[in-house]
Parts: C-alpha cells; structure tokens; sequence
C-alpha cells in the first residue's frame, strides 16, 4: 500500500475524531441538531484520505479487502445524510436507519483494518 504524507496523516485521524465525535454527540439533545455538520466533515475527510491510499500489487486476498474497505467507505459517506434526514426530518428516511448503516460500516472498516495490516506483513514476510 502507498504510504500517505503527513498532511494525510493528520487529515485522516482528524476525520476520524470528528466522524466518532458527530456519531457520539448525537446522543447529547443539546448538541443533536450540529451532529450531521461534524460527522459529515470527519467522513469526507477521513473517506478522502482513505480514497487516496493504493494498492497496486497482485495479492488477491489484499485487493478483495481493499475494495471492501472502499465500499464501507462509501457506506460511511451515505450515513451524512440519513442523519440530515433524522435530525431535520425532513426526507423519505427519518428513522434512525443512519445507525445501522453506521455500524455496518464500522465492522467492515474494522475488520479490512486489521485484515489487511495481516496480509501486508505476512506479504512482507515472504520477501
């Protein structure tokens, strides 16, 4: 996998906080009605970061998890506006449906996390 900068790096942790930050304070009613603003700031900019990380090689296994990882990224982004759609209610969706999907999501980048720091050190291994 391509090694992001620093500016990346920074990128990519601070949109994690406030993607956990939005998530969390939704559960606090004085703070609910700004909690879409920041988790959609923290998605775009830990998806963003996460879009720009590669994997050019030929390990199968590794480019499978990859493009799980992708689509639990894009599941991420989709949760933004399920929350617009709770907190305002306004739109078809008006439940709390952006929890589910939520969590969909933090499985599959939890599980690709940790899957592929697996196989890139048991790639490492063998060369």
């Amino acid at each position: 996998m391509k090694q992001p900068g620093k500016l990346q790096d920074l990128i990519y942790g601070v949109g994690g906080m406030l993607l956990a930050a939005g998530a969390f304070i939704y559960s606090i009613p004085a703070l609910t009605p700004i909690s879409p603003y920041v988790y959609s700031v923290g998605a775009v900019g830990f998806v963003s970061m996460q879009m720009l990380a590669r994997y050019d090689g030929r390990n199968l296994v590794l480019r499978r998890l990859r493009r799980q990882q992708l689509f639990s990224a894009v599941l991420l982004l989709l949760v933004a506006p399920l929350m617009f759609m709770n907190v305002w209610r306004v739109g078809p969706l008006r439940g709390d449906t952006w929890i589910v999907l939520l969590t969909i999501a933090a499985i599959y980048q939890v599980y690709t996390s940790f899957r592929i720091a697996s196989e890139l050190k048991k790639e490492e291994d063998r060369h």
